[in-house]
């Protein structure tokens, strides 16, 4: 261990002090900065063909602007590979979290009525009890690396086929 110093403490709390360290060395491997990606087990949805991400991207309807804006913002805050909650993506899509919670299900809507059966969503969802370490039992959104890159990859191409490039939503 490196950065150690001498502290003076009462004898009668030595132990519990020495005690409390040894706590929090121990604890250090399961606090990750903001920018890690911890390696949890849950894997990746796999990432959609590029015409169905632009096909969807594309779509009139609000569901795909939700979704241009959860993509745009996950790749400007560079958050690619970490576990998001749905008050994160909304105060970073300007959304309200009731919007950004239902966002799923009108999701599922458009896949399983256009796409091929089987088809899961272009990001993955947990339940903060399900990653480490837990975090509750709020929601959690991961866009894979792979994902964002094939975001950044087509946004040019969506924002020209979009029917809505032009309008604020």
């Amino acid at each position: 261990m490196s950065n150690l110093i001498t502290i003076d403490v009462p004898s009668e709390i030595a132990d519990e002090v020495r005690r409390f360290a040894a706590f929090l060395i121990t604890d250090q491997p399961n606090r990750l900065p903001r920018t890690a990606v911890p390696d949890d087990g849950i894997p990746d949805y796999p990432l959609w063909p590029d015409e169905q991400v632009e096909r969807f991207a594309s779509a009139p309807t609000t569901t795909a602007r939700v979704y241009v804006k959860i993509m745009d913002a996950v790749v400007e805050h560079g958050a690619a590979g970490q576990w998001l909650s749905i008050a994160e993506l909304a105060e970073w899509t300007g959304q309200t979290p009731s919007v950004i919670s239902t966002f799923r299900t009108h999701l599922y809507r458009y896949i399983n009525a256009h796409l091929p059966e089987g088809t899961l969503a272009p990001f993955t969802r947990a339940t903060g009890q399900d990653l480490r370490p837990a975090r509750g039992r709020e929601v959690y959104y991961r866009i894979s690396p792979a994902c964002a890159e094939q975001w950044t990859r087509l946004r040019g191409e969506i924002e020209r086929t979009s029917l809505f490039a032009d309008k604020e939503s």
